[in-house]
């Protein structure tokens, strides 16, 4: 529950409608102490995985920036991309014990629609059902009219990758 206080705790601030860049901004600003405090508390244990986790999911935003219609390409649509793929990335990635340190058990996944195309599809089932609900948020998104409900969806699927993945990127590097 905190991964999702401090994800909100990002995004709120929004809602007195700043501009993109401005939002940017306030993101990073709360962000980057976060992210520096936590790297400082703990011991990477697992930097295949930590580096597989960053190069993929980097990629896979990339790729859909230069697949995707440049309509979907605004910052709001690539931070959603990168926040599902990243989850999406972190958990998959979190499943394959090659990446991983003797002492770490594999990453599998605890929500229920996770957890189930995991078992139907295997270890690339998260990633592929991030993928889908990306598309799915992006085809809610274009149909809504009402701005506010607008951010609502954006903010919520924000939140659900980028709190989850932020959780468990960070237990796996950690070998929790």
């Amino acid at each position: 529950p905190v991964i999702y206080i401090l994800i909100a705790s990002i995004y709120i601030p929004a809602l007195t409608k700043l501009n993109e860049k401005n939002i940017l901004k306030l993101g990073t600003t709360l962000l980057t102490p976060t992210i520096l405090i936590t790297l400082s508390s703990f011991t990477i244990t697992n930097p295949t995985y930590t580096a597989a986790v960053i190069t993929l999911s980097i990629t896979l935003t990339a790729l859909y920036y230069f697949i995707i219609s440049e309509k979907y390409t605004e910052t709001p649509f690539m931070v959603l991309a990168f926040s599902q793929l990243f989850e999406g990335s972190a958990s998959m990635l979190g499943a394959v014990p090659q990446l991983l340190s003797q002492s770490t058990n594999p990453y599998y996944p605890k929500q229920l629609l996770a957890q189930t195309f995991n078992k139907i599809i295997g270890f690339p089932g998260v990633l592929l059902m991030k993928i889908g609900i990306l598309t799915i948020g992006i085809s809610v998104i274009n149909d809504l009219e009402d701005a506010d409900l607008k951010f609502l969806a954006f903010l919520l699927l924000y939140a659900v990758g980028l709190g989850t993945g932020l959780r468990v990127f960070l237990r796996v590097t950690a070998g929790v």
